[in-house]
């Protein structure tokens, strides 16, 4: 289930930016909330990390080796085409949801001794 609302949001997400970039405002608009929102909610939820209770089944919908080449084609296609400002929310959203998986696969290693 995770990998398919992994799957899912996003291809919605990509149709959002592809669409951006090409032209339609209306998507660029919700691009831009819809970035800047996961990459401030990410950061809080990143700095906050001790504070916050997490499910205990806290895990990655996808390993790494696909979302993070995810990511990082995503920002660089916005960087590619001026959405500077854009491709950095990415980029942040993604380093704090690194950092908030590394924390927790600590926080359970360390559970498990």
């Amino acid at each position: 289930m995770k990998i398919t609302t992994w799957v899912l949001t996003n291809t919605a997400f990509s149709w959002l930016v592809w669409a951006a970039v090409g032209g339609n405002a209306g998507a660029g608009n919700l691009l831009v909330a819809v970035a800047w929102f996961l990459a401030v909610t990410t950061l809080m939820s990143s700095i906050w990390v001790n504070e916050i209770k997490w499910p205990q089944n806290y895990e990655r919908a996808v390993h790494p080796s696909v979302s993070t080449p995810f990511e990082m084609l995503v920002a660089a296609f916005l960087v590619w085409n001026g959405w500077w400002l854009t491709g950095l929310a990415v980029v942040l959203a993604w380093v704090s949801t690194e950092s908030i998986y590394r924390f927790m696969e600590e926080k359970r290693k360390e559970g498990a001794k």
